[in-house]
């Protein structure tokens, strides 16, 4: 944006004002995919997270809880790499994912042939120049994740949103959220 407002300066002889034009995404759509094991997750587990899905797919209040589960995992990499929060955060909320015609988060289970397969599919609108993500602590998050440009960044930031989705799912169905978060703690 500074590039773009420092040529149309000199080209129309105008001290620029406004450097963010807009905070629109463009419609980046990032899709993960995973497959849990039957053999490590186990037919059980398998069949409580489908149920759970067709509870969301019916309850809006579900629904919203199973996207929590996405967005826990997804912020924190958000903060982490220097993305604007902001930004994130309405692209990843302001179009319902029950309206299919909508590009909002979606995520989806079903049981392959290999286990439990699962695929989130959301607008993600990151970068890796410009602004927070030149901060050094943002850069390291990025190599440590392999991230060297925005699309392996969403790749990661969606792996985050699927994988915390898959486990909270996994913590409700067992023991509780409660629970399980007093078991890694020890207490």
């Amino acid at each position: 944006a500074g590039l773009v407002a420092r040529k149309l300066s000199e080209a129309t002889d105008r001290t620029p004002r406004i450097e963010i034009c807009s905070n629109y995404d463009s419609g980046r759509i990032v899709i993960v995919n995973a497959i849990w094991p039957k053999s490590v997750v186990g037919q059980e587990v398998i069949d409580d997270i489908l149920d759970s899905q067709r509870w969301a797919e019916k309850d809006r209040r579900r629904e919203v809880t199973h996207l929590k589960g996405i967005l826990n995992g997804v912020m924190g990499v958000i903060r982490a790499t220097g993305q604007d929060e902001e930004a994130a955060m309405i692209a990843l909320t302001v179009n319902p994912p029950s309206n299919p015609t909508l590009p909002g988060p979606r995520i989806y289970y079903i049981d392959s042939r290999d286990g439990l397969k699962g695929t989130l599919q959301m607008k993600l609108p990151v970068a890796t120049k410009g602004g927070a993500t030149q901060d050094p602590f943002a850069k390291m998050c990025r190599a440590l994740a392999g991230a060297t440009d925005a699309k392996q960044l969403a790749a990661v930031i969606g792996a985050a949103g699927l994988a915390a989705n898959f486990a909270a799912l996994l913590c409700l169905n067992n023991e509780g959220i409660s629970a399980a978060f007093n078991k890694v703690l020890g207490t």
